[in-house]
């Protein structure tokens, strides 16, 4: 994510207490990650937390993330974007894809507390 305006905006904040238990929460929302379906080119979505297969994730070695029920697919942004409300708003896709160190750049996911912090990869 990125900070234009000095701090992390409220559609970017995941609460990180969920990751011990493989849910990616956004609290300032109230809903949850899910997945489509547990299939390559399923979407991830938003919805109201249910503690399902579909919202359960496992945060792999290296910064992956993956369906509970299928760690052989991985969260994976497009390559392709476009522009939100203003053209510093850019938006990328994500869908499930088969975990491949081919597609590294698009399904290494992290995190940081704040802006100042350096990016802890997911699972490590």
């Amino acid at each position: 994510c990125y900070s234009y305006q000095g701090d992390l905006g409220t559609d970017q904040i995941f609460d990180t207490a969920g990751f011990t238990s493989g849910t990616l929460y956004m609290p300032v929302y109230d809903v949850c990650a899910q997945v489509a379906s547990v299939s390559a080119g399923a979407t991830i979505d938003l919805a109201t937390c249910d503690s399902s297969d579909l919202q359960t994730f496992v945060f792999g070695d290296g910064g992956t993330i993956s369906p509970i029920s299928d760690t052989s697919l991985c969260f994976t942004a497009s390559a392709e974007t476009r522009f939100g409300r203003s053209d510093v708003h850019q938006i990328s896709d994500m869908s499930l894809a088969t975990c491949s160190d081919d597609l590294t750049i698009y399904q290494q996911w992290g995190y940081r507390a704040t802006l100042e912090d350096e990016i802890t990869v997911l699972g490590s």
